[in-house]
């Protein structure tokens, strides 16, 4: 009864994170997408990012944001793959933010919406958040499977 009642707050607890990931994910590329050309401008601002490639990364990032963002709600195969794919987007974005953060004086951001609000430190830091809760769901998710393997 116990081990029941703690896998469905398992459960439960996974769904939350899929969901704030989408959440996210999806605000983001919306927002990207909306204005499309504010946000190639912002990036053709960033020392880091090589320019011959802007045009499409800003089109396809914002497009993969609201795909995954779909998955992580609409999917049930292949959730351990959306997982990972959030996860490895919520290390690059937040190496991104620290590089350009520790870097440059004064570093652009192609963030928009809230995001675009935040300070360096603040955006680090809700990032790492993310980071952290998609690596808890993959935890989740894993330890899930692993158990209903197992019985």
């Amino acid at each position: 009864m116990i081990y029941q009642a703690s896998l469905k707050m398992k459960d439960n607890v996974l769904a939350i994170i899929k969901y704030l990931l989408a959440i996210l994910f999806i605000y983001a590329g919306v927002y990207k997408l909306f204005d499309v050309k504010n946000f190639a401008s912002q990036m053709y601002q960033s020392p880091l990012l090589p320019s011959i490639f802007i045009p499409y990364i800003s089109v396809i990032l914002p497009a993969l944001e609201i795909i995954l963002g779909g998955l992580l709600v609409f999917s049930r195969r292949y959730v351990s793959c959306i997982l990972w794919i959030s996860l490895s987007l919520m290390i690059f974005f937040s190496t991104y933010l620290i590089m350009l953060y520790t870097l440059y004086e004064k570093p652009p951001c192609a963030c928009g919406g809230i995001l675009s609000m935040m300070t360096y430190p603040q955006h680090i830091s809700f990032n790492i958040f993310f980071t952290l809760i998609s690596a808890i769901g993959i935890y989740l998710y894993e330890k899930k499977n692993k158990a209903n393997n197992i019985t």
